[in-house]
């Protein structure tokens, strides 16, 4: 949030999902750090207490979106969210574009499905936080234009632990340069960075160093 935009109000979109308990959780720590944010709920909470662990971290919390902040958080769906979409989640879409400012997105842009990409109206992104790895659809031509700079959070899960789960050569030291580590070129930044490609041997950087990320 403070490379694409290092000053200035935040306003998190939270969606009903685990998505969006991850803006929720991003938002809490944003004005720990002293930035003004404001939390728009599309939808319940997952965790209904959300609202009042927000109020004494001086987060305000809205029910609908007014005007933007200086940077949007986009954290409606997430993985578990299948495009197109509909009802909340698509009018806080539709709301957006109508705003020229930089995104950021959790995992990936809403509308950008896990596995076949955008379908319908999805969000743009300046910039996509994966958590852990990023998806397979992360991976398709074309992606990049929704994804923005695509950056990698560590979840504290090491190489063995992706094998176990399915997925194979994970570098070990990925997460050497920090916790937040780019996948994309620096020069190649906003809408034509380079993701990691995804094959049957694993997870790789294709042309890319890992350099630490400053999101």
């Amino acid at each position: 949030v403070d490379r694409l935009v290092p000053s200035g109000p935040v306003t998190v979109l939270a969606g009903p999902s685990s998505n969006g308990a991850a803006g929720i959780a991003a938002a809490r720590r944003l004005a720990a750090a002293g930035r003004g944010v404001e939390v728009v709920l599309v939808g319940s909470p997952r965790a209904a207490d959300a609202p009042a662990l927000l109020a004494p971290a001086g987060v305000a919390v809205r029910a609908a979106p007014e005007g933007p902040g200086a940077v949007v958080v986009d954290a409606l769906l997430g993985a578990a969210g299948r495009p197109p979409l509909d009802a909340g989640p698509a009018e806080a879409a539709r709301w957006l574009r109508h705003h020229d400012v930089p995104v950021l997105a959790v995992e990936v842009p809403s509308g950008f499905g896990a596995d076949e990409g955008p379908a319908g109206m999805c969000v743009a992104a300046d910039a996509t936080v994966a958590l852990g790895l990023p998806l397979a659809a992360c991976a398709l031509p074309g992606a990049q234009v929704f994804l923005g700079d695509l950056v990698v959070a560590d979840l504290g899960l090491d190489a063995a632990a992706w094998a176990d789960a399915g997925l194979p050569g994970v570098p070990a030291d990925l997460f050497a340069p920090g916790p937040l580590v780019r996948l994309t070129e620096v020069a190649a930044g906003g809408d034509a960075g380079t993701p990691l490609q995804v094959d049957a041997d694993g997870v790789r950087a294709v042309g890319v160093e890992p350099t630490l990320g400053g999101f």
